[in-house]
């Protein structure tokens, strides 16, 4: 008897299908015995028409629902719906509404997941239209803020970022990320050239034309990027949401980076030479530094001088570009060039001569005026007959350890690569470096480099020559 009582608790309507009913209770139901049902204290109760097998009456004790429940059977799977009635209070109407929503849930039809798409879409749309009135300068303030909680923008990017809107882009930076269209980025990006063309002409004079050019395209390169980022950012483009309709045209050609050094050739000390040549300036200096480091320009151009401790021969990045503290063991020669730079220096700049051989204080930069090396790398470049950038310098220093036998795992280290992201399990949770085996590998490209004894190049004839 009880097994009849559970089969029928389990029947569904007249194809007999099965469903999950919590203390199942059939009755014909009526107006008054919706209303009246009395409702638990606790938990939910189920009651199931006898005229309508899939229409019921769930009761809990806020209230009374009248539902469907259909069992939908798939290729592979079958699964119960539950569904809340739009009909609550005709008992008639709703037996109508459940057979004609048992028909459309088999045939793959559902009202309430319908309703929820379409809900999404309104939400979507509305968000939508409320981003496409946020202006360009608006959109790089919320994408900073934004960024900050998660990985946060360098202080540089940042400031680059933000001169950028106040210089190139001051003239957009009030419109709506919404008239960014090709077009208007076509035209942009006409006047951005040549309002920077314009306000260089005596650059362009001075250092030649064709080189100056070449760099103009690239800084309005650069400010149409910082644009498509935004725009990305809010979605704003056509309908897949990704590719940015504004942006499928020709930019200007840049040029790659050069990459032609090489440890075989010995590249390397034909730099330290040519550097040790020019006058023993901070700029100077600080490409050396990067030369045996292999350091991000960025992060040894603020290096101050409580980062470095010459007691435990390190140097401490708190910050990088991978968001992680970095530790750099310090070969000999890296020591002999840091530690003069730790007091203030008599220089020619330098008129009072006051503090001069002093200890310099925390907060202050260890290459202070440096200033920008391009000037220094292209005569240097001249001078060896390979054109380079600092970022050649890191490539080098990656090129000059595999030469010497230094293992990959302590070469990526050394570069302050991040093994969070690697697709190599052995690297991301295994092969780690140890600040020895760093050491070691640092010292072995600084011997490399640093000649004991070599030939120095006079900077200063051969530029001339060149």
């Amino acid at each position: 008897m009880e097994n009849a009582q559970a089969r029928a608790a389990t029947r569904g309507d007249s194809d007999k299908e099965k469903t999950t009913l919590a203390d199942p209770r059939h009755v014909n139901f009526t107006n008054a015995f919706i209303k009246e049902v009395p409702l638990p204290k606790t938990g939910r109760e189920h009651y199931w028409d006898t005229k309508e097998r899939n229409l019921g009456l769930r009761v809990t004790p806020r209230g009374r629902t009248l539902i469907i429940r259909v069992r939908v059977t798939g290729e592979n799977s079958s699964k119960v719906k539950e569904r809340n009635l739009d009909e609550q209070n005709d008992v008639k109407k709703a037996r109508d509404e459940a057979a004609a929503r048992r028909v459309e849930l088999r045939n793959g039809i559902d009202r309430d997941e319908e309703r929820k798409r379409a809900a999404d879409r309104m939400h979507k749309e509305e968000a939508l239209r409320k981003i496409q009135k946020v202006t360009l300068e608006q959109a790089l303030e919320n994408y900073i803020a934004a960024r900050a909680e998660g990985k946060p923008l360098g202080d540089r990017t940042i400031a680059d970022y933000r001169y950028m809107m106040r210089g190139m882009l001051a003239k957009v930076k009030d419109v709506p990320l919404e008239e960014f269209t090709r077009p208007f980025c076509v035209a942009l990006i006409k006047q951005i050239t040549a309002d920077i063309v314009k306000r260089s002409q005596k650059s362009i004079k001075a250092s030649g034309a064709e080189d100056r050019k070449e760099r103009t395209g690239v800084r309005a390169n650069y400010a149409l990027r910082l644009i498509r980022l935004l725009c990305r950012t809010y979605r704003i483009g056509n309908q897949e949401w990704g590719k940015f309709e504004g942006f499928d045209f020709p930019w200007h050609e840049e040029n790659p980076r050069v990459t032609t050094l090489d440890s075989e050739y010995n590249h390397g000390t034909a730099i330290w030479n040519a550097l040790s040549s020019h006058r023993c300036d901070s700029g100077a200096n600080y490409i050396k530094a990067i030369l045996l480091t292999g350091c991000r320009r960025s992060e040894l151009s603020g290096l101050k001088v409580e980062q470095v401790n010459l007691d435990k021969r390190t140097i401490t990045l708190p910050t990088t570009k991978n968001g992680t503290e970095f530790v750099i063991q310090m070969s000999d020669q890296l020591v002999e060039l840091i530690t003069p730079l730790m007091k203030h220096a008599e220089t020619r700049k330098n008129k009072k001569l006051d503090r001069a051989g002093e200890d310099k204080l925390p907060g202050e930069k260890v290459f202070s005026g440096a200033g920008d090396p391009r000037k220094l790398l292209l005569a240097v470049g001249k001078v060896i007959g390979e054109e380079f950038t600092l970022h050649s310098l890191r490539k080098y220093m990656t090129d000059s350890m595999m030469s010497l036998g230094v293992p990959y795992p302590v070469i990526k280290s050394c570069l302050n690569h991040s093994m969070k992201k690697s697709r190599d399990v052995t690297l991301r949770n295994y092969a780690h470096a140890k600040p020895g085996q760093m050491r070691a590998a640092w010292q072995k490209h600084a011997d490399a480099v640093v000649p004991t004894t070599a030939e120095i190049i006079n900077l200063d004839s051969r530029r001339s020559a060149a």
